[in-house]
Order: structure tokens, then sequence, then C-alpha cells
């Protein structure tokens, strides 16, 4: 009878697993394609009304945050991979805001110089493991930041049509997709687990705005 209580349990163990690491490739394929409308239609209208800038910077840093943790403690790449590739094409994003609404002004390339002097000391090893912990809380409230500030910049402007649906979409389910699979991956690491919820939950707000707003303006016409 316990023999076969432990079959059982090893059992759902595999499965769960097989599951998560199903959900991290997904996650990792969507990610090729999750910022990528985003790309366009901000190039197609050289606008990007409805963006936040100062929520790009905070994404992007708390990708970056995400990114060092996991390649510091040597995890697996299929629970991180996805985070660099959209980090990546949210540097290309953001790149074109600040041209776009000429902001390469003093503040933003010396933001530029930081966020790549940090890029090179994490692949160096050289930030102290306590420190990338507290970095990893203060990730928390950071991405938060940036949704929240996203949240604000389509309240306020009341227009959708230089976001992407489709990119916010596909955000929100890899956020949920990592929820589960770092719960059975990665045991203990609660504030990167959180980090993904609330994510989820605000970028669930932000696919909402999108539906919402480009319903209304569809009305004006």
């Amino acid at each position: 009878m316990i023999i076969f209580i432990s079959f059982k349990n090893m059992a759902n163990d595999d499965l769960y697993l097989t599951i998560s690491r199903a959900l991290s490739y997904s996650v990792i394929v969507l990610s090729l394609l999750a910022k990528l409308p985003q790309v366009w239609r901000t190039y197609s209208a050289k606008s990007s009304r409805g963006m936040s800038t100062r929520g790009q910077w905070l994404e992007l840093i708390a990708y970056q945050i995400g990114i060092s943790y996991a390649y510091y403690y040597g995890y697996h790449i299929t629970t991180y991979l996805d985070v660099i590739v959209c980090a990546t094409q949210s540097s290309l994003i953001l790149i074109m805001i600040l041209y776009y609404n000429n902001q390469f002004n003093f503040e933003n390339i010396l933001l530029i110089a930081l966020f790549f002097l940090f890029i090179i000391l994490s692949l160096l090893l050289l930030i102290p493991p306590s420190l990338l912990y507290i970095f990893v809380l203060s990730g928390i409230p950071v991405s938060a930041g940036s949704k929240l500030l996203q949240i604000y910049s389509l309240y306020k402007s009341k227009n959708s049509a230089d976001v992407s649906t489709a990119t916010w979409t596909i955000v929100t389910y890899c956020c949920m997709a990592r929820v589960y699979s770092l719960s059975i991956e990665i045991s203990g690491e609660y504030a990167i687990i959180y980090n993904y919820a609330i994510s989820a939950l605000l970028n669930s707000i932000i696919v909402f705005q999108c539906f919402l707003y480009s319903q209304k303006k569809t009305k004006q016409f």
C-alpha cells in the first residue's frame, strides 16, 4: 500500500513537471512574438500615444533584475529565456519611444549607461547575492509600478490606438503560465512567483483597457 502511494505521488510529480515544462516552452515560443506587434505598431504609427516612457523603463529594469538573479543562481535557462527575449524587445520599444518623443536627453542617456553597467556587472557576477535578493524584492513594486503607469497613461489618453492588444494578451498569458511553472520547478522563490502573479493581474487590466478604448474610438466614427 505504501509502495503504491509512493509510485502514485511520483507519477503525479512527473505529470506536474511535464505540464510545467510544456508551459515553459509555450512561454518561450510566445515570447518571441510577444512584443513584435507593439514594435510594428509603434514603428508604423511613428508615435507612442498611450504608452508610458517611465513605465517602459521600470518594466525593463524589472526584467533585468529577474535575469540577473536567475543567471547568478544558475537556474535552468527555460525558466527565464522568455524574460531575456522580452527584455530585448522592450529595449527596442523604449528606444523607439525615446526617438519619436525626442526624449534622448541627458537623463535618459545616463539611465541607458547605468543600465548597461548593471548588465555587465551581472554577467561578471560582481553583484553580491544579498544585494541581488534586495533587487528581487524591490522588483515587485518596480514591475507593478511599470504596469500602473501604463494603466494610468491609457486612462488619461483614452486612446489605445498605438498600444498593441496582442502584445499585452501574450504577456498576460506568459505571466500566468510562469506562476505555475516556477511554483513547480523552483522551490522557495515566492518573491518571483508573487511578481508574476501581480503582473498577470495588472496586465489583464491593460488588455481590458485596450479593448475598451479601441471600441470607444470605433463608436466615435
